[in-house]
């Protein structure tokens, strides 16, 4: 499981048969891949951003942007 990502997840909860309907997923996109310790100043800034917009995701029946 040291390589599992999102796609094998996914898989496995299909293979399960517990994969829900819907799957919404958040990212951030990282300025640089290194072994720097912390975040990016990017990355930071995209904290809050992010964390709003999965609470409204949670908040919401389908989502503040949504158009289903």
């Amino acid at each position: 499981m040291h390589a599992a990502g999102l796609a094998e997840a996914l898989a496995l909860g299909a293979a399960l048969g517990i994969l829900p309907e819907e799957v919404t997923i958040f990212g951030v996109q990282p300025a640089r891949l290194d072994w720097s310790p912390g975040l990016s100043v990017e990355a930071e800034a995209a904290v809050p951003v992010v964390g709003n917009a999965v609470l409204n995701e949670i908040w919401s029946p389908h989502g503040k942007d949504s158009d289903h």
